[in-house]
């Protein structure tokens, strides 16, 4: 069963390192052509990026430092990757809304 954590751990950094880069990319386009919608979609692909990072730290202390699901800073991992998670929702959808307006 460690292997199979230890997989899950990697999993959320490479994701965590994608949606860095892709916010990267969104933001070099958002300088060049200053569109809203490439800032809303780079501030989304930001919380997708928080959101994996603090996902990954969470499990990585479930299965490195033994911490139970009820300690409370495994429940602020949960809470604040899950706020990340809606806040990346919203912020796609702002910018599919200002896409979308014009």
């Amino acid at each position: 069963m460690p292997e199979f954590n230890l997989v899950a751990i990697i999993t959320a950094s490479a994701q965590t390192l994608v949606a860095g880069v892709m916010a990267v990319l969104l933001f070099g386009f958002f300088r060049q052509y200053r569109k809203d919608y490439l800032w809303h979609w780079t501030l989304s692909w930001i919380a997708l990026a928080a959101y994996d990072a603090i996902s990954a730290l969470g499990i990585g202390l479930g299965v490195h430092e033994h911490i139970p699901s009820i300690h409370p800073v495994r429940l602020a991992t949960a809470i604040t990757s899950g706020i990340f998670g809606y806040v990346h929702i919203a912020w796609l959808l702002f910018g599919i809304y200002e896409l979308l307006r014009r």
